[in-house]
Parts: structure tokens; sequence; C-alpha cells
């Protein structure tokens, strides 16, 4: 774009058609103010009024990939047997005092499945079921009782039942046993929707550590309280606003704990970040002499611009997990994409009118100081006459960095260790302490009416199996066989993933007639297919993230050879992340039974913020250096100049985004964290090793070729130029200072 002056102007005198109108946005944000800031607080106050529906509708993600082998299996279960329904739970009584004779104990387990009988979305109850008797025949706890029940409906409708279905089965078997019997309704749903609380306690925790340190390191940055005052506001604002249309959208979509930790963090670091840069352009403005309302368009019309396009990075990428065939993915893209389009419209129009508000109309800022940030002009000056020696010790780092990504495990751990302080926790160990941690369903459909297949082969066969503790046959009479299969491992154990590939690769082909279909289900199943899902769309989403973020940057840039560079920075700086996560959750010495493994849906959510907010910091720096090369035409020069003015917002906006990540390390939850981490270790290595070396040594290395742009794509880029209202002023450093 040719917005090279804070208007949009260029030293020709043509203006760009996106600068003029950011301009125009944002001097009449600037002089509605009054009405501006009025509309912005009904929205944060509607959004706050939403914030307890919001509360309230949190729900289990659903790791289940779409139209796959298991989601057909668990179809068909509820087709062919109506009252066991597309999913499958185990209720578990438990009591530290009574055994399974005393009559108290027997009462209170007839009571309370009388009452779970009672609610909606509850088919088929069965105390003591053969396959579960058979499994836990010479372990068993004479103080537990496991009854296995069928849950009707589809995910959203089982969900919405999963709390009145244990209200009423807890509530009813304490009543009867005087709190002496304990019970729980188990299954992958129930275990999410407990650790609903824990996580929106790690989120208030997060938030309470990271946003005092945040708010210090903006009044360092700012060198005053109201400027600082009015990030932390700007923060808070966009943050409520992206809660409360969140809530607006769970009446289509499903948020959890997880989505919502990473919409709070992501709103509150894209927000700082996108206030520190208009503030710094805002008082570089007003130290040229501009009037409140001038210096917020200009602003507007330039670090403004800049804003937008780096909104719309995360936009572009977080679209790009539409790819991946899971429900829980695409509802965080769905986040993802409102976090971007609410924090970049709230910072094109709430802040050109928040800061001439803070500013004052009588504000007599003081001149600008060119000397206050030389020591980043020299730094640049320094790195360029030794370009080689540092691109090779920057790339090498990152690669050394990135090295141990190569033996990253991905898998699904629930923490035990904070399950243990939930009921259906304490219930899920009490399983796993009987035998009976999960159950692997084995569909044989046929045509109606056809004669049941032979199975005592495959019985024999499944018995025999290691890893296989009991197994157990039904048939519907009509269309379907159900073999259920109780492995010996937990549902989230790699060896149980292993045990369901070599079900469908080999053990049921070979025992099965020719010809006979077959499904797997059942939740070790189901996170087997969701991580595949997951784990072969990987590459696709790189793919997708980088031909979508070129195709970006080659318009933001007018070059091919600046996005290039900037992809391959971005893929470096991911890659370098991972690689410390790795050696951080990944321990060399953990069980083999239950080694390290980072979440498997960690680094898809991961991968599009980071890919995203690297191409932020790449614009916000290289739109920088291309003001001044199009005035100058000189790369050395134009380097230095870019990183005199945006190395101290820059670095402001890292450490707050930083610290803001950071504070998810507090966090219980082992996905949290791992997420935390992942986002710090990035933007920290972007913000230092990428953006104050890599990047000046390599736009020293190639020169003049850094702008190169076929003269095609500059005909299809050019948006032309219009006449020129707005006298181009002398250049205004984003490193000026203002009181």
């Amino acid at each position: 774009m040719n917005d090279t002056t804070p208007d949009g102007t260029g030293g020709t005198g043509a203006c760009s058609r996106p600068g003029r109108l950011f301009y125009r946005l944002g001097r009449a944000s600037a002089s509605r103010r009054g009405l501006v800031l009025a509309g912005w607080l009904a929205v944060v106050v509607l959004a706050l009024g939403g914030l307890p529906h919001l509360l309230g509708s949190l729900g289990p993600p659903a790791l289940s990939a779409e139209g796959s082998e298991s989601a057909r299996a668990d179809a068909l279960v509820a087709g062919a047997f109506p009252g066991w329904g597309q999913e499958q739970a185990v209720v578990v009584f438990r009591s530290a005092t009574l055994t399974v004779d005393d009559p108290a104990y027997r009462q209170a387990v007839a009571m309370g499945l009388a009452a779970l009988r009672e609610q909606p979305g509850v088919g088929v109850v069965i105390l003591d079921p053969p396959f579960l008797t058979a499994a836990t025949r010479g372990r068993a706890d004479r103080h537990v009782t496991l009854v296995f029940t069928g849950l009707l409906g589809d995910a959203p409708a089982r969900n919405r039942q999963l709390a009145l279905q244990q209200t009423a089965l807890r509530q009813t078997t304490r009543d009867t046993s005087h709190g002496q019997v304990e019970a729980s309704l188990v299954n992958l749903a129930s275990i999410y929707a407990e650790l609903h609380g824990i996580g929106l306690a790690d989120l208030r925790r997060a938030e309470l550590v990271a946003l005092p340190v945040a708010a210090l390191i903006l009044l360092a940055a700012m060198g005053a309280l109201r400027w600082a005052a009015a990030a932390m506001l700007f923060g808070a604002a966009a943050v409520t606003t992206v809660v409360g249309v969140l809530a607006l959208a769970t009446a289509v979509v499903t948020v959890d704990t997880l989505m919502l930790a990473a919409a709070v963090t992501l709103g509150w670091g894209l927000g700082l970040d996108y206030a520190i840069l208009m503030i710094f352009r805002y008082r570089a403005e007003r130290a040229l002499g501009h009037d409140p309302e001038e210096a917020a368009a200009r602003a507007t019309a330039t670090t403004g611009v800049t804003v937008a396009l780096a909104s719309l990075a995360v936009i572009i990428c977080g679209a790009c997990l539409f790819v991946v065939r899971a429900a829980v993915v695409r509802e965080s893209a769905v986040t993802l994409i409102i976090v971007a389009a609410l924090t970049g419209a709230a910072a094109l129009t709430l802040l050109p009118a928040l800061l001439p508000s803070v500013s004052g109309r009588a504000e007599r800022p003081a001149g600008v100081r060119p000397d206050r940030d030389t020591r980043w002009a020299r730094w640049a000056r320094h790195l360029m006459r030794h370009p080689w020696r540092y691109a090779l010790a920057a790339a090498t780092v990152l690669s050394l960095s990135a090295a141990p990504a190569l033996s990253l495990r991905l898998g699904l751990d629930i923490d035990r260790s904070v399950l243990a302080t939930t009921p259906a926790g304490q219930s899920l160990l009490a399983m796993e302490r009987e035998g009976v941690p999960t159950v692997i369903s084995v569909l044989l459909p046929r045509q109606e009416g056809a004669a049941p297949p032979e199975v005592r082969p495959l019985l024999t066969a499944l018995r025999a199996e290691p890893g296989v503790t009991s197994v157990a046959h039904l048939d519907n009479g009509r269309d379907t066989s159900w073999i259920s299969v109780v492995p010996s491992m937990s549902a989230d154990a790699p060896a149980g993933q292993d045990l369901v590939r070599r079900l469908r690769a080999h053990l049921l082909p070979a025992h099965l007639p020719p010809g006979q279909q077959v499904l797997v289900g059942g939740p070790v199943a189901q996170l087997t297919d969701f991580q595949q899902e997951i784990t072969s769309k990987l590459w696709w989403l790189v793919g997708l993230a980088l031909a979508g973020s070129g195709a970006y940057l080659v318009a933001a840039f007018r070059s091919l050879v600046l996005p290039a560079k900037a992809l391959a920075m971005n893929v470096l700086a991911v890659g370098a992340s991972y690689g410390l996560v790795t050696v951080a959750f990944q321990p060399a010495d953990s069980a083999p039974d239950r080694p390290g493994v980072l979440n498997f849906f960690v680094p898809v959510i991961t991968f599009v913020i980071l890919f995203a907010l690297s191409t932020d910091y790449e614009v916000f720096l290289v739109r920088r250096i291309q003001e001044h090369h199009r005035r100058h035409g000189d790369t050395t020069e134009a380097v230095a100049a870019g990183l005199h003015h945006t190395a101290r917002p820059i670095t402001a906006a890292a450490l707050v985004m930083v610290v803001v990540f950071t504070g998810l390390l507090s966090a219980h939850r082992a996905e949290i964290r791992q997420i935390g981490f992942a986002l710090a270790v990035a933007i920290a290595i972007d913000a230092t090793v990428v953006r104050l070396v890599l990047v000046p040594a390599l736009m020293q290395l190639f020169g003049r070729y850094n702008w190169w742009l076929p003269a095609p794509l500059v005909r299809l880029l050019d948006f032309g130029p219009v006449e020129r209202k707005h006298p181009a002023p002398p250049d205004s450093g984003d490193g000026a200072y203002a009181r």
C-alpha cells in the first residue's frame, strides 16, 4: 500500500484507498467520541449481561471426528439397539463404609437407579451386565457396583441433559444412604464437564497473576499512568465484548473451558497489543503538533491499517481450521475468528474515540526526542554490517530449538491428579481399579432378515488377545450383532489405541466371514479416530496457512520476497516453540505405559494462533520499514528507521503478550499449561531472535530484491491513486515521546 504518511498519503501525492478510508473512520470516531464511547459502553454492559448464560452453557468438548468409523459405529448402535443410544456410560456406586451386600447400600443403588431412569435422555439401565461382571471377577471391590446405561439423543442434547442426570443420581443416592454411598455417571463427557469448574478457576488465577504484571509493563513502557490505564481499559472492553458474543454463539456451537480460556487470553493479548501500537502512534502524531482528532485519524490511517491486516491474519489462519472434520476444532476456529474480528473492530473505532479523551484538547505534548531510541538504530546498523554472521546464528538457534519436536508424541492424557478431586474422576479411578476402564464396541451389521454371522471364532480370538479382559455378544435378532470388549487399559492410554488398530487391521478381518462389514466404536476408538483426523490434516492445515498468509502478505507488502521470508521465519519460530514444548512436557524418563504426550488438539490450536501472531509482528515491523524505504529508497536506513520506530512498542507488546500467556502456566489442567507455554515461548522467540535479528539481517542480504514484485502482480494489486487531501508531514516516529 502507498500509505507512507500518517493519513495514508505517499510521497508522490497519491493516497491509497485503504489509507483514506481508515483516516475517515478514525476522524469520525474521534470527532464523535461521546457517541462512540456511549455505544461501546452499551455493548460492554450487554456483554456482561450474557456472562452468566455463557458460564451456564459451557459444555464438554466433542472429541470425535465427523464421519469416522467410530462415529458410524455409535450411530449404528442407536439405530439397531434404540435403548442404548449413540453413547453409553457406566454408573459407579461406591462407599467407604458399606459393602455391596449391605441392605442400606443396595437400597441406595436401587433408589439412585430409579431416579436416573426418570431423567430425560436415559435409555437401558443394566445392573451388573455379564461383560462387566466377567472383567471384575477376581478383583472386585466389595464397596463398588458398576451399572451399564445408554444415553439417548444427539451430542448437544446429551450434554444438556447430563447435569440433570448427575444431580438426580447423586442426590437420591446420597439422601437414601445418608451420605454413605456416592454415585456418578462416567463417560468422556461427564469427565470433561466436571473439569469446567477447575478450568474456570485456572482462568481466574491466570488473570490475577498476569494482568497486574501486564499493567506494570504498560506503565513502564508508556511512562504515564493514563496511557497504561487506557490500554487496560481497552483490553477489558475487547475481552468483555468477546465473551458476550460467545454467549450468543452458544446457540449454535459448544463452548468449553479450554476454548473460553483461549478466547479470553488471546483477547487480552491482541487487545493490549493493538492498544500499545495505536497509543504510540497517536502520541507521536500529537508530538508533531496535531490536534487530538487529527492525531487519532492519522494513527488510524497508518497503525490502524496495520492492525486491520493483523486481525485479518488471525482470521485467515483461524479459517484454516475448518479443514479438520471435528466439531471441537471448527468451534475453535469460530472462536478465533470472533476474537480477531471484534478486537480489530474495537481498535479501529473505540481507540480513536478513547485516546483523544485521555489526552485532552488542552494537552501540549513535548517535542519529539529523536535520540530516545537510537540504540535500536545503532543495533540495526551494526547487525547489517555483519548480516551473514547474525542470520546464521539466529537460524542455528531456531533450528536447534526445533530439533526436539521431531520426537514429539501426540495423545490424550486425562489429568488423573486433577480428576481425583472431582466425583466423576474418583469414580473413573474406581472403574480402573475394578478392571473396567472403558468398553470397545464391535458392530457387525447385516441385511435385515439374514442369518447372524458366525462369531464364535472371533470371540475366542478376542478373549485370547493381550489387553482384553472380557468379551460379550448381543444380537438384536434383526440386522446387527454387537460385541462388547473390555480392555485392560484406559481410554487415553496409547496401548488402547494400539489395540483398536490391531482389531481393525488384523484380528477382525482374520476371524470374520469374507465380506462381513465391521465397525469399531466406543471411547477408545473415538479418541483414536479423532487423533487420526488431527494428525492427517495437520499438513493440510500448514499448507493452507502458508498459502493464505502468503497471499495476504503479498497484498500487504507488494512483494514476493518479503512474504517468502516471513513464512519461512514463522515456520522456524513455531518449530522452535514446539521443540521447547517437547522438552518441557515430554520427559524422557516418563512411564512406558503412560508416556508424556502433548494433547493432540494443542498443536492444531496453537499453530494457527502462533502463525497468525508471528505474521502480525512481521506486518508491524516491515510496514514501518516499507514507509521509510518508499520515501528514501535506502534499505539500510529504512531498516534502522523501522527498528528505531517499532522496536520499543513491539517489544512492549510482545512482553505483555508473553506475560498474559505465561499466566496460563498456573493452571491445573495440562492442556491449558501446554497452550500457555507454547504461546509464551513462541512470542518471546519471535519478538527477539526473529524480529530483532533475523528480519534485519535478511533485509540487508536481499537488498533491493526485498521489494521485487512481477509486473502482472503490480497491476493486479494497484488500487490506483486518488487525489491527496491531507499534506504529508515529516516522518513521525512511534518512538516519539509525548507527555
